[in-house]
């Protein structure tokens, strides 16, 4: 073997990579874990939301429940109109139903409007 030849084995037998090729893999390393926490993150966004959401409905109905009852400290509560009448649904077959009051509330500060039936 001449000694070139010999050089050029040795240089192809090098075990490892190129600085280029370290920077391309974490370049796309990188991007991907981007990708994965934006996900992550729209996820615990929509999760908070919800919760949020929730929270405020149970508050909301929570008020209205108390404004018929006669308690509301904050007076955000306003009953738009109670109304008399029958409520039925039929389940296949079987009707049901019930009569009571039919009550339109609004709540100032979530802005929302809400239905309640009070069975008598």
């Amino acid at each position: 073997m001449t000694k070139t030849k010999a050089r050029k084995v040795f240089i192809k037998s090098k075990k490892g990579m190129t600085l280029v090729e370290v920077v391309v893999s974490l370049a796309i390393l990188s991007i991907l874990a981007i990708l994965i926490m934006s996900v992550f993150a729209s996820s615990f966004q929509v999760v908070f939301s919800n919760a949020d959401m929730k929270k405020k409905g149970k508050d909301a109905a929570a008020g209205i429940e108390n404004k018929l009852a006669g308690f509301d400290p904050d007076g955000d509560i306003s009953i738009i109109r109670q109304q008399r009448g029958t409520f039925s649904i039929d389940f296949g077959g079987v009707v049901i139903e019930s009569s009571g009051n039919y009550v339109t509330g609004n709540d100032k500060e979530f802005n929302a409007e809400y239905h309640f039936f009070i069975p008598d």
